[in-house]
């Protein structure tokens, strides 16, 4: 959504969808994160609203020389459903299971 925040640990809020597009650009810039899985866990629909949780796992490989991560966390997504029946999220937070390990 315009309007969307991104909440990740250890960050302040990345506000609206420019921001969080930069933000992405420029993780994905650093590293390959295409090993990234995610496995829902609870999916909850009200009307148009609902929220999702999910469990996930990437290996972040960074383009420049230096060690890959390893990152396993818990993923929080708010959705809301426009008039046009697209689902667009409208907050995005994320916590790690355990500390990131180099790889």
């Amino acid at each position: 959504a315009e309007d969307a925040r991104l909440l990740l640990l250890h960050s302040a809020a990345i506000e609206g969808r420019p921001a969080i597009l930069a933000h992405w650009t420029r993780l994905f810039d650093r590293f390959d994160a295409s090993a990234w899985k995610a496995e829902p866990v609870v999916v909850d629909v009200h009307g148009g609203a609902a929220y999702t949780m999910s469990t996930y796992s990437e290996t972040l490989v960074p383009r420049e020389p230096g060690p890959s991560h390893s990152v396993l966390g818990r993923l929080v997504l708010f959705w809301r459903c426009d008039q046009r029946g697209t689902w667009l999220v409208t907050l995005a937070m994320n916590s790690h299971v355990r500390p990131v390990e180099d790889v």
